[in-house]
């Protein structure tokens, strides 16, 4: 199979080490993911792309990757473990975490007041140092009842819809928290929020 930029079973040096594609991921806002190994370990090996995005403006997405990786550490979002990374060539290599994505817990009528409970968590800590991530379902994952979120990304602006209501959901009251869950409720569905 062809993807962009890498095939499966290519072979990919990043600082000395080979790191073989073993599949395509998925393709975010900032980059290509792959299923990478290297040594015995499964890894998630990111090439950036500079392609447009109507809604994310970036400067430098690798420096902005890493330096979201460290905010987010800092104010305890659970996060993959960034393994290592080439600034000129433009790779992340992270831990890969197997189970099933917060899209397709939804989409298979999964997903569980846990689940609601941690990404309010998540969104809490988030809004208290005045951080907004990106709330697609596709960026956690869930892995032995531990929510990751997979995307290093900060910052998420939702455009001019950021302050409105997107769908009337009445378990909590916080407005920016009732955004965030419909958002990611509403998200696998349809990606732009609909006005009430």
């Amino acid at each position: 199979l062809i993807y962009k930029m890498y095939k499966t079973y290519d072979k990919v040096v990043v600082n000395n080490k080979e790191y073989l594609i073993l599949s395509y991921l998925g393709k975010g806002k900032g980059g290509y993911s792959f299923l990478a190994e290297c040594e015995n370990m499964q890894v998630v090996l990111k090439k950036i792309h500079h392609e447009k995005c109507d809604y994310y403006t970036f400067s430098d997405k690798m420096q902005a990757e890493l330096n979201d990786y460290k905010k987010l550490l800092e104010i305890g979002v659970t996060v993959p473990v960034l393994i290592d990374f080439n600034i000129a060539d433009e790779i992340i290599i992270k831990q890969y975490i197997s189970g099933k994505t917060l899209k397709q817990l939804i989409d298979d009528n999964e997903l569980k007041e846990t689940h609601i409970k941690k990404i309010i968590a998540t969104a809490k800590m988030c809004k208290e140092k005045g951080y907004n991530i990106d709330y697609y379902p596709t960026n956690f994952i869930c892995n032995d009842d531990v929510l990751y979120y997979v995307d290093f990304s900060i910052k998420y602006d939702l455009g001019d819809n950021k302050e409105s209501r997107l769908f009337p959901i009445r378990i909590i009251d916080d407005s920016y928290l009732a955004d965030v869950l419909n958002d990611w409720v509403l998200a696998p569905r349809m990606r732009t929020p609909i006005m009430v």
